[in-house]
């Protein structure tokens, strides 16, 4: 089991600051709308060059929602591209992270 602190920028490709993915747009939205949804989080890179983004995009498959501690919980389902994540972790593990986190969300 882990708990991160994520970030934000994407794993693929980068977007300017007025296209990139924003930290928060979902605040205010019914946690229950995020329940079997898969929702990207950002996470930190430590030990980077400074060409290097700041932070690596993973998809989460929302699992539950902890209300007493307003946190979801949900499993990786992508490996992570980059090395020096600040936390190691792998597909499949365990992460907990708030609404302010969840940077998109797949809907389909």
């Amino acid at each position: 089991m882990l708990i991160i602190t994520p970030g934000e920028i994407g794993n693929v490709g980068f977007a300017c600051k007025k296209h990139a993915l924003v930290k928060g747009k979902f605040v205010g939205y019914a946690p229950s709308l995020f329940m079997g949804k898969y929702v990207k989080i950002g996470f930190r890179i430590k030990n980077r060059k400074p060409e290097d983004p700041k932070t690596e995009n993973m998809w989460i498959l929302v699992k539950n929602y902890h209300d007493d501690k307003k946190r979801f919980r949900g499993t990786l389902e992508n490996d992570p591209a980059h090395p020096n994540l600040a936390v190691k972790f792998k597909c499949g593990d365990t992460v907990y992270f708030g609404i302010r986190d969840i940077l998109d969300v797949a809907m389909g």
